[in-house]
């Protein structure tokens, strides 16, 4: 894939990602009691994530959180981390 083409597909991602969750999903995130400005699709694929590496529990799942909440900061994830932290406060 061209440079050009994946900054577009980040770009894409990006947006779909920011957007507001309605439905079974935002219900889902209210259940977590997370911040009503904080319901986004970001916020629901790290739910998703949390929940399958601490009930299923996934080995991938978990390694992937750690991966990101390692090396996020250095890559400029500190907002995933920082969702991540309130989930885990959470439980």
């Amino acid at each position: 894939m061209k440079k050009t083409q994946q900054k577009t597909l980040k770009s894409c991602f990006d947006t779909l990602l920011d957007m507001p969750v309605q439905g079974k999903g935002a219900d889902k995130l209210a259940e977590f009691g997370i911040d009503a400005k904080n319901i986004n699709n970001r916020m629901l694929l790290a739910i998703a994530l949390f929940e399958k590496a601490a009930y299923t529990p996934d080995i991938a799942a978990i390694k992937e959180i750690r991966s990101i909440t390692d090396d996020g900061a250095e890559q400029g994830n500190g907002e995933l981390i920082r969702l991540i932290g309130e989930l885990r406060n959470l439980q």
